[in-house]
């Protein structure tokens, strides 16, 4: 049992044979009739398993080498127009829970309130915990929007929180501070992050559905009206379509949502986790302070020297 959670809740799967599984399962039905794959089928026993295991690889792969970008879009960092609509609902949405934060409280104490208030201050307060805390120019200490989407402001409540919490830039740092975790600790961080980075990029395997699905509805209304526009058949019927289509739209909510989920375990755990060991990379930077000193700097010549004799 604990070989199968090991082997489920592993990167590789998380990060790419779980997005290349979903974008699969929707893409097959549209490339099977495709001549290639067809000559394909035809030389290999069980071609058709054969094909769609090396779909699952080959998507996984494509899926790994686009984490960042994907991450970046689904933060509104890059292409931003495709994520200004979600930025001004993000916007509007924030804008009305703070103020009903703000209104529930008024100046009275949490154990002051009556029990509706108190209740939609709890609703509230558990919305804007999905955005970071900064300190404005004022000195007071508030829930701020950085980022076009909900997500982006989850994984920006972790990200900043060693700078709004101790004054440390961990993203300088990140790396350094992962290296420096317990091994246990340094393992359930890392289970968790790849499960936050498999459920996005199922995500936008699930928009990749939904798109090339939308692309084949486009071609057959084009090829329907302009018979020279039209290089082939549908490679499945409106019915199929449709339902492949449905799909896709059913990955981009499900894995969206549990994305958020995801990422909100793991900024759980790593403030968790620097809370506890900050420490020791306080430590670490202390003892590696810049400009080294004398004796440092001669032991890193001394190697020098030793390495140039070596490849001499």
């Amino acid at each position: 049992m604990n070989d199968l959670s090991e082997a489920f809740g592993s990167a590789l799967f998380l990060r790419i044979l779980l997005p290349g599984l979903i974008v699969s399962v929707g893409l097959h039905p549209l490339i099977l009739g495709a001549p290639i794959l067809n000559d394909f089928v035809a030389i290999y026993p069980g071609g058709v398993a054969v094909t769609f295991f090396a779909e699952v690889i080959g998507f996984g792969l494509i899926s790994y080498a686009a984490a960042l970008p994907v991450f970046h879009i689904a933060q509104g960092l890059v292409w931003s127009p495709l994520t200004s609509l979600p930025r001004w609902l993000n916007t509007r949405r924030f804008n009305r829970k703070y103020a009903c934060l703000v209104d529930a409280y008024g100046e009275k104490a949490y154990s002051e309130l009556p029990e509706r208030a108190a209740l939609d201050a709890q609703r509230a307060y558990l919305y804007l915990s999905d955005y970071p805390v900064e300190q404005d120019e004022d000195g007071q200490v508030r829930f701020v929007v950085r980022h076009a989407t909900r997500i982006g402001n989850i994984t920006a409540t972790y990200e900043r929180y060693p700078d709004s919490r101790y004054g440390i830039n961990a993203e300088s740092y990140w790396d350094h501070f992962m290296v420096l975790l317990p091994d246990e600790t340094r393992k359930e961080l890392s289970t968790a992050q790849a499960l936050g980075s498999g459920t996005l990029l199922s995500a936008a395997g699930g928009w990749l559905v939904t798109l090339s699905t939308a692309l084949v509805f486009i071609g057959r209304g084009v090829g329907t009206v302009c018979h020279l526009c039209q290089v082939g058949p549908a490679p499945q019927s409106d019915s199929r379509l449709l339902l492949i289509g449905v799909y896709g739209c059913g990955c981009v909510v499900l894995f969206n949502y549990l994305a958020r989920v995801a990422h909100r375990e793991y900024g759980r755990q790593f403030r968790a986790a620097f809370d506890v060991h900050s420490n020791k990379l306080a430590n670490w930077k202390v003892s590696h302070a810049f400009p080294f000193d004398e004796a440092t700097i001669s032991k890193g010549e001394t190697f020098r020297v030793y390495s140039s004799a070596l490849q001499k």
